[in-house]
């Protein structure tokens, strides 16, 4: 999950500046941002899997 969600992040930040999005932010910035992104999405991973864990069975 956290690495199909890198992969659309990839993309998505592709596509915006093959249109033209340009930013002032300097590299350490960047690195910054894509690094709160993984981890946001790590955190939303984990609280999506809790409730699989704890189910019973596969119906729930």
């Amino acid at each position: 999950s956290l690495v199909a969600n890198l992969i659309s992040l990839v993309v998505v930040v592709l596509v915006a500046l093959l249109m033209g999005f340009r930013s002032g932010a300097g590299v350490l910035a960047w690195l910054a941002v894509v690094g709160i992104l993984i981890l946001f999405t790590l955190a939303l991973t984990w609280i999506a899997v809790i409730p699989g864990l704890s189910a019973k069975s596969a119906d729930g």
